[in-house]
């Protein structure tokens, strides 16, 4: 069937960032195998897909932080901070 259809290439898990990272959180980790650096995500992370982010326009803030794929209007590149509207 399917067998020899080209895989997705997967991201390492170096260049992942930490979910508790994300939230502004502290990782509760020691051996955590993910980025810990907001900023030097930021500037690996891939381009956006889109300019306005719907769970930050209808709630005033955004589940995903900083992993947010459409989060240029809630996301603070200088600091690495998610934004949250008040």
């Amino acid at each position: 069937r399917n067998k020899k259809r080209p895989r997705d290439t997967r991201v390492s898990q170096q260049d992942r960032l930490c979910s508790f990272i994300s939230r502004g959180l502290k990782c509760k980790f020691e051996s955590c195998y993910y980025n810990h650096d907001a900023l030097d995500y930021l500037s690996r992370k891939p381009p956006d897909l889109g300019d306005n982010c719907y769970q930050y326009s209808v709630y005033g803030w955004c589940t995903n932080g900083i992993m947010c794929r459409f989060g240029k209007n809630h996301i603070d590149y200088t600091t690495g901070k998610n934004l949250i509207r008040s």
